[in-house]
């Protein structure tokens, strides 16, 4: 699953519930997008990921999180 943002930000994400916690740093792209394709290869249908944002040129987080459910 690819996350994009328009500066630069960590993402924060876990498909557990929070258990176990992962971040990934978005990487430039060059074209004004930042960009991270998240591991969801291993995931089963109605698993949830569930991911925030730190920005880290401003540092703060984004303090709300997004949910998104995999489909087949």
């Amino acid at each position: 699953m690819r996350i994009e943002t328009l500066s630069h930000a960590l993402v924060r994400w876990t498909s557990d519930g929070w258990r176990t916690v992962n971040d990934a740093e978005v990487k430039n792209s060059g074209l004004g997008v930042f960009y991270n394709d998240l591991p969801t290869e291993n995931l089963a249908e109605n698993d949830e990921i569930v991911f925030t944002f730190y920005w880290t040129d401003e540092e703060k987080w984004e303090n709300k999180d997004f949910y998104v459910k995999i489909n087949d």
